[in-house]
């Protein structure tokens, strides 16, 4: 197959990718704290973005199942330090009286990408797995380029 193991494992190997990718995010989210009293927050979200991108580039070219699955760990782990690390800015950032609608929106477009990731992901992987993952690289990049220029750097509170 296209990732190195016959087709019909590939939904057991996908199973088992983002296992551990969650169970690393969430160790990941638990160093944020720590992390983001020494380190600006835009230089955490910045860092994990670029991390996360280059784990998405070891799924594309992975040359192995079990270079994959670290590959997952580091990606889930980025994710999950960059993921708390958005929350605890949005927290710090906005007022009292607005955190219930802030938080509100973070989460809508946090599960609205949750939603419409795979029917994206499902039509560019109809031509090639390992293009999902690419365009998963290239974003998460774009990410940290626009947050590098856009966000203020301070050190959480």
């Amino acid at each position: 197959g296209e990732v190195g193991i016959a087709a019909s494992r590939i939904p057991f190997l996908t199973g088992i990718i983002f296992t551990l990718a969650a169970a690393a995010a969430a160790v990941g989210n638990q160093f944020t704290g720590r992390l983001l009293g020494t380190t600006p927050v835009r230089i955490v979200v910045t860092v994990c973005a670029m991390i996360a991108a280059g784990g998405a580039l070891v799924f594309a070219f992975g040359p192995s199942v079990p270079v994959m699955l670290v590959a997952s760990m580091i990606f889930g782990a980025a994710m999950g330090v960059a993921t708390t690390a958005v929350y605890t800015d949005v927290g710090q950032r906005v007022e009292p009286a607005a955190r219930a609608a802030a938080f509100g929106y973070l989460q809508t477009a946090y599960l609205l990408g949750l939603a419409v990731s795979p029917v994206i992901a499902g039509f560019i992987g109809a031509r090639s797995m390992r293009a999902v993952f690419v365009a998963d690289a290239v974003g998460l990049a774009s990410v940290a380029w626009i947050l590098r220029g856009k966000m203020p750097a301070r050190v959480a509170q």
